[in-house]
């Protein structure tokens, strides 16, 4: 599964920047090179980055997922440039924020058009800054005032996932030095318990929004991503964990939800015992959510509402090769006890934080460690660590 969902994402980092490539290649022949002055008055290429979100960020891409991305740039002061003996040489010079726009647009368009072949992949722009309503495309600068301004809990927690999956490295590396500030709560004081138990409030609201709307499809005992004990349960206590200890305990950071719970298991922060449940619940339920997504050949999360359906899926997942009847049976009692572990752990820490043993341990362990120093592009390694050289046309080994 791991080789799986890394192998998925690799492939659609390389389609990407490839796509990328092509329609900014053809944007510059129309309307020149983006430009904008340096504090030294040096006049340079403005660039651009896509940052990978969510499952794709993480390098956990699915079989049939959707790609969570953002659009950013390095400046929206300046304007394109022409070169000598480019096309149509008397179009409308774009500012910036237009040339960035339009190929935001044009990228979007490219990754998720249907052709006679189908689409490259599907794309999700709503995990930008004020989402369907917000600007495709944005400075680095003009995210940092919204983060600074506006940003929610979820942003933080969505952004413990962000990478740079195509374009430019640099202006992917200031965006990911950037995000880091809002993320992690700033102060050089030991952990409170009143600020982490916010963090807690807030992150349980957003839980409990998603839980309304699941249950109000009849889903909260079917959907393997956002139902009772589903994936999400399990990433928000991770995420929650990161935000209040990232800081602090550099070393706990990964962007993949198991890497995140070996490290935290590794530095006493959960026990072994439930770092081994709630692994073996993740992947589980993401084995489920691939197979869901396999038999029907579109992103569902939903387990089926017939024992006939349900069947196929207990024969996929490797239950029922003599009888599907008690392979279901099994299915759905395996299946149950990975939630109910699940659940048991998000509601530990979620709705009774003052007498679990998990919160208490974050705040005694904070205590021992120091401040956070070096940024999280530097510091993290690993798997999940820097992707490889994104460019279609270079010719060097991923790094180790």
């Amino acid at each position: 599964m791991e080789e799986t969902t890394g192998s998925l994402s690799d492939l659609a980092s390389v389609l990407i920047q490839a796509a990328y490539e092509i329609v900014d290649r053809d944007l510059k022949a129309l309307h020149g090179t983006p430009m904008h002055q340096l504090p030294n008055g040096q006049c340079v290429e403005t660039e651009f980055t896509v940052i990978g979100m969510g499952k794709l960020g993480a390098h956990e891409l699915n079989y049939s997922s959707d790609v969570d991305l953002i659009y950013v740039y390095a400046s929206a002061e300046g304007e394109t440039k022409k070169a000598k003996g480019a096309r149509q040489p008397y179009a409308q010079t774009l500012s910036n924020e237009e040339y960035f726009e339009l190929l935001a647009r044009s990228l979007t368009k490219a990754l998720a058009e249907q052709t006679r072949e189908g689409a490259v992949f599907r794309v999700d722009l709503r995990l930008r800054a004020e989402g369907t309503v917000g600007q495709l495309a944005r400075s680095v600068e003009a995210y940092e005032k919204y983060y600074a301004q506006r940003g929610q809990i979820w942003e933080r927690l969505a952004l413990l996932k962000a990478w740079p999956i195509a374009g430019s490295a640099r202006v992917g590396a200031a965006f990911m030095e950037m995000v880091e500030r809002f993320i992690f709560e700033p102060s050089p004081q030991a952990l409170s318990r009143e600020w982490a138990l916010a963090v807690i409030r807030d992150v349980r609201s957003v839980k409990e929004m998603i839980d309304e709307k699941i249950a109000g499809r009849g889903h909260q005992h079917r959907n393997v991503k956002l139902g009772t004990g589903g994936i999400r349960e399990i990433e928000f206590l991770v995420q929650t964990l990161q935000v209040l200890l990232g800081n602090r305990v550099p070393d706990i950071l990964d962007r993949r939800t198991v890497g995140a719970l070996e490290r935290l298991c590794r530095f006493h922060f959960l026990a072994q015992a439930d770092q081994r449940r709630l692994t073996e619940a993740y992947w589980f339920l993401r084995d489920v959510e691939h197979k869901l997504q396999m038999m029907h050949e579109l992103q569902t999360h939903a387990l089926p509402d017939s024992d006939e359906e349900l069947q196929r899926c207990a024969v996929r997942m490797g239950y029922g090769t003599e009888s599907r009847a008690a392979g279901l049976a099994k299915f759905l009692t395996d299946r149950l006890q990975h939630t109910a572990v699940v659940n048991e752990t998000f509601r530990a820490l979620f709705y009774q934080p003052e007498t679990s043993r998990l919160f208490e341990a974050v705040l005694a362990a904070a205590e021992g460690h120091s401040r956070r120093s070096p940024s999280r592009p530097e510091k993290e390694t690993g798997p999940a660590g820097p992707p490889p050289d994104r460019s279609s046309t270079a010719k060097k080994k991923r790094k180790p």
